[in-house]
């Protein structure tokens, strides 16, 4: 049946020469020697270049405005002289960041979930997708999976899984061998319908949300409830932290593997059998910025800088994705690619609290201490919110629906007050249910401090605010 459905799927998309030639392509390259692929990626980073000097008015102004007006003037290395590209210039420069012959390109308008309160458009094309699509099939098989094996969905994209009309939804379930669930409803009726379709069908794979995969997971505890293990379950669009994958690999029976990317780029990185995130090289260029745009070694936590190799009617280059995290150093891992890898995401840089005094606070560094250090049985979900410098809120969901103890109360406030360097006293605020953002994701910490609030505060020392772990 599994060589029926990737037949299937192939005429279903429409995109047979493509898609699954360039998979073929990956993954005959995945255990590649590090000169094969860096001369590779620099190929296409030079020929993206050049496209965006020839066909993207954005670029060939900032190119010029720095000397570079001739192609023979161009090496991959001027990537490195053009400043970072934000959210805020993607959406001021739209017109003149696509390319002139976009027309030819198979385009069309696509944007974020807008996780921040805030979509994002922008445009892509055919090129990006087959690539995209390409990139799935060789992280789908990082977790042993093969196309036209069993799988199920659970994902909260109206736009990717719940559009059009009922029969086309029912074709391409049918054809490509998978059960779509809606992340958005996951009340507990829903929740008991998902795992009867799950443990029915006995996907190869399941694929969903991290915190709808949390949330499902802590369903079967509460209720006792277990179903069919699949062979793997993979993670995505949102952080993966140790007692959510502990929580979803218990209450599945099976090894869970975390997948990393945006909209706005796709799929970037992958965890392989090993536990390591290995980028995709071939489709990305990633570097991890520090605040004045300078490259950080290996190890040093700073803002994750993607530039898109696969999409040439709006060229993305030094693209900040909005989140936090460092780069691994180089070397072969034991699962025997010696690709490009990240050692880890430490939020995003949107949900760092900015505190009186300038210093920075890592979302992360909360969550830790919530999660890992301080563990109080009695809440189920919380967010922390920063609604200015000098205030902060720990929202609280409790599972019997009555307030925590005076002493757990005070540990929580004493400990996160503690991670907020002694500068702010966090308020105690009790709710019914924290609902997700637009996009679907959930968000532990959110700053409701507006763009650019660290410039009007203090520095702490010569450079930037120190990031807090």
């Amino acid at each position: 049946m599994g060589l029926i459905h990737r037949m299937g799927t192939q005429l279903y998309f429409q995109r047979l020469d493509e898609r699954y030639a360039r998979s073929d392509f990956l993954h005959a390259q995945q255990f590649a020697p590090p000169p094969n692929w860096q001369a590779q990626q620099q190929d296409r980073l030079l020929d993206l270049l050049t496209h965006a000097q020839a066909q993207v008015p954005y670029y060939r102004r900032l190119l010029a405005e720095r000397g570079v007006t001739q192609p023979g003037q161009l090496t991959a290395q001027t990537l490195q002289t053009l400043p970072v590209l934000t959210k805020r210039e993607l959406r001021d420069e739209f017109g003149d960041l696509q390319a002139l012959d976009a027309g030819v390109r198979e385009g069309f308008r696509n944007s974020s979930g807008g996780s921040t309160g805030q979509p994002t458009i922008f445009m892509q094309d055919r090129e990006f997708t087959s690539w995209a699509e390409a990139t799935k099939q060789l992280f789908d098989g990082w977790a042993g999976f093969q196309t036209g094996e069993r799988r199920v969905r659970l994902w909260g994209s109206s736009r990717d899984l719940f559009s059009g009309a009922n029969w086309r939804r029912q074709l391409g379930q049918a054809v490509m061998n998978e059960r779509w669930l809606n992340a958005f409803e996951m009340t507990p009726e829903t929740m008991d319908r998902y795992l009867q379709v799950i443990h029915s069908f006995r996907p190869e794979l399941l694929l969903g949300y991290c915190d709808a995969l949390v949330t499902l997971a802590r369903h079967m505890h509460d209720r006792g409830l277990r179903v069919h293990p699949p062979r793997a379950v993979m993670s995505s669009a949102g952080n993966l932290f140790p007692a959510a994958r502990q929580a979803v690999a218990e209450a599945f029976g099976a090894p869970v593997f975390d997948r990393y990317g945006s909209r706005e780029v796709g799929d970037l990185a992958c965890e392989c059998g090993e536990g390591t995130l290995h980028l995709n090289p071939w489709t990305h260029f990633v570097e991890i910025l520090d605040d004045q745009g300078r490259a950080l070694p290996p190890g040093e936590v700073g803002r994750i800088t993607v530039t898109l190799l696969s999409n040439y009617t709006m060229p993305l280059l030094r693209y900040d994705i909005g989140d936090l995290g460092a780069l691994a150093p180089a070397g072969t891992c034991a699962c025997g690619r010696s690709l490009p890898a990240l050692s880890g995401l430490h939020g995003r840089t949107a949900d760092c609290f900015i505190l009186p005094s300038g210093s920075r606070v890592m979302s992360e560094a909360m969550i830790h201490l919530i999660c890992v250090d301080m563990v109080v049985p009695g809440v189920k979900k919380f967010q922390v919110v920063q609604h200015a410098p000098d205030k902060v809120t720990l929202k609280l969901v409790t599972y019997a629906g009555q307030p925590l103890t005076p002493d757990e109360e005070d540990r929580l406030r004493q400990g996160l007050k503690r991670i907020l360097l002694h500068e702010v006293t966090p308020d105690l605020e009790y709710c019914q249910r924290i609902p997700p953002s637009p996009s679907g994701k959930y968000r532990y910490t959110v700053s409701m401090l507006p763009e650019g609030a660290a410039e009007h505060l203090p520095r702490v020392g010569p450079g930037r605010a120190p990031l807090q772990s």
